[in-house]
């Protein structure tokens, strides 16, 4: 997990983590400042100090501490991606006979919006039927076959994209969950409203989530604690 200050959006991921049904045995998390190594530490995360300039370099050194633990599998997540508490569980459940286990879409919430927006995201053609990188699990097998090396440096973006193709050229099976047991979901200031969150309201491959009630339904508490 790649985190960068944000430590009130931090420490929900991290509570979100370490209350899977099925919890990860290591919590790893990569960062850059003073504010990330407290709030790892203070956790019990296993923490790298690492500069926060390209993204996918500081990424792929988090995959390759991973590597001593010997973990049947991994799993990519941000440090502002919320799971629902059967989210492990539900992908580890789709991982035998594949290598890769990720999401066709997730969720996007804009923090301070009122009444609550949320909104449902697919990736677009010609993405649609890749797995997303947010909440993936990528098999250790896999991993061994390309080295366990991810993501090429000096990339900003597209990091998902790039790693998927790289698992796929050594000959990595995907499996595609699209059910909604199990949901993540993204809250976005509004310095993101450019970026991630008007890019997932373009039409064709968005929807906007009607229920008021669905951030506390799937999520309760977080409106209380003032994190959305």
């Amino acid at each position: 997990m790649a985190i960068y200050k944000r430590a009130s959006i931090l420490e929900e991921t991290i509570r979100r983590l370490k209350s899977q049904t099925l919890p990860p045995c290591t919590i790893v998390a990569v960062g850059s400042c003073d504010e990330d190594r407290e709030v790892a530490l203070r956790n019990d995360l296993d923490y790298l100090e690492w500069e926060n300039k390209f993204l996918s370099t500081k990424v792929q050194a988090a995959v390759l501490h991973c590597r001593q633990y010997n973990p049947d599998a991994i799993m990519g997540i941000g440090s502002d991606d919320w799971p629902s508490e059967n989210w492990v569980e539900e992908m580890a459940a789709h991982l035998d006979g594949n290598d890769i286990v990720g999401p066709d879409h997730l969720f996007f919430c804009l923090i301070g919006a009122r009444p609550p927006q949320v909104i449902r995201y697919f990736y677009p053609h010609p993405r649609y039927g890749e797995p997303m990188g947010v909440g993936r699990l990528v098999l250790k097998r896999i991993l061994d076959r390309c080295d366990w090396k991810l993501y090429p440096p000096g990339l900003k973006s597209g990091l998902d994209g790039a790693s998927h193709r790289r698992l796929m050229s050594f000959g990595a099976k995907s499996f595609l969950y699209k059910d909604d047991k199990a949901k993540i979901l993204c809250p976005k200031g509004l310095s993101d409203q450019l970026t991630s969150w008007n890019h997932g309201l373009n039409p064709g491959h968005s929807e906007r989530v009607k229920d008021p009630t669905w951030i506390e339904t799937y999520f309760p508490g977080v409106m209380e604690k003032g994190l959305i």
